[in-house]
């Protein structure tokens, strides 16, 4: 059974011939062995695309089985919520059970998978975005390669399901931010970056001599007319310190060096101004503080609650309804 609905799709059945089919054409060529499985429903997959670049998966196995997977082409990263599994990958053996968190394998890479009876959420993300929110795709900088599977440490753990929690709540929730393209390529982008700094990865995190050379006032106040200028828009680090000649490791110690706050910081404060000018105004009836925050890419009501107070010593239904 497959279904389309507002918050994705949805796939059942309770056939392992079948399942296979739907692994292969969702994820991977698939090729599955080892079958133990009672009756009843076999796989439960339910799909919800955040981006072009990142898909909210989750997956119900009611069986145990082993499975040959072609290279996936992109990153899955992966939360066992129930049950147990193995993968083998690269020469590897690697368990794990409910509570863990992981990425299946690299891009490039085959692998085999043994599952029992589990359930899983997954977040699969495209290598450019990676490689985008890290600004490494550029001359002289090669692509993002993870170099671990698990998370550095229990608390980088606890940050991606944290990250990964917030996305599905705050995204999906309501009709306004589901909808809303600015809610979701921040919401990827955050994704993104909190992998980058979960999993060890090769992507930099030392500014060089150039980079320091180059975190002068001008780049700032070039990256601020940017900001200015393209807060509506879907823009990330990466696009700032193109648009300021600098790598991004520049960007960022040139906001640090001179104004002790960060690139994205401060497009989140433009952002929240534009959304305080726009409550302030209450052109219509049909304005609301959702629909505001998530017109500017604040997914989360309780969060733009918090930070509109915070800069303004007010809750936004009240400056709405002082307008």
């Amino acid at each position: 059974m497959s279904g389309t609905h507002d918050q994705g799709l949805f796939f059942e059945t309770d056939s392992l011939d079948e399942a296979a089919t739907l692994l292969s054409d969702t994820y991977a060529r698939t090729r599955i062995s080892d079958r133990r499985h009672p009756a009843g429903t076999v796989m439960r997959i339910h799909q919800r695309p955040l981006t072009p670049d990142v898909r909210l998966d989750d997956l119900e196995f009611g069986l145990g089985f082993g499975a040959e997977v072609d290279p996936l082409e992109t990153l899955v990263f992966t939360e066992l919520n129930s049950g147990r599994t193995r993968v083998d990958s690269n020469g590897r053996s690697r368990r794990y059970e409910a509570g863990e968190s992981y990425l299946v394998a690299q891009p490039d890479q085959a692998y085999i998978g043994t599952v029992e009876d589990i359930s899983m959420s997954m977040v699969l993300m495209r290598p450019a975005l990676l490689a985008k929110v890290a600004a490494t795709a550029g001359a002289g900088r090669t692509p993002v390669r993870f170099v671990a599977h698990e998370p550095a440490s229990p608390q980088a753990a606890l940050r991606w399901r944290g990250a990964c929690a917030y996305v599905r709540a705050s995204v999906f929730a309501a009709r306004d931010t589901a909808q809303n393209h600015l809610v979701r390529s921040n919401s990827a982008a955050l994704l993104a970056s909190v992998a980058l700094d979960t999993f060890p990865n090769t992507a930099s995190a030392e500014p060089t001599v150039q980079d320091g050379h180059d975190g002068h006032p001008e780049t700032v106040r070039r990256a601020m007319r940017f900001i200015d200028d393209n807060a509506d828009r879907d823009i990330v680090a990466a696009d700032i310190a193109a648009a300021a000649s600098v790598s991004i490791r520049a960007l960022q110690l040139a906001f640090r060096r001179h104004l002790g706050t960060t690139p994205m910081a401060h497009l989140r404060d433009v952002r929240l101004a534009l959304a305080h000018d726009e409550l302030v105004a209450g052109h219509s009836e049909d304005t609301t503080v959702m629909s505001v925050a998530s017109r500017w890419g604040f997914g989360n009501a309780g969060r733009f609650a918090h930070l509109f107070r915070e800069q303004y010593g007010q809750a936004p239904a009240e400056v709405l309804r002082g307008s």
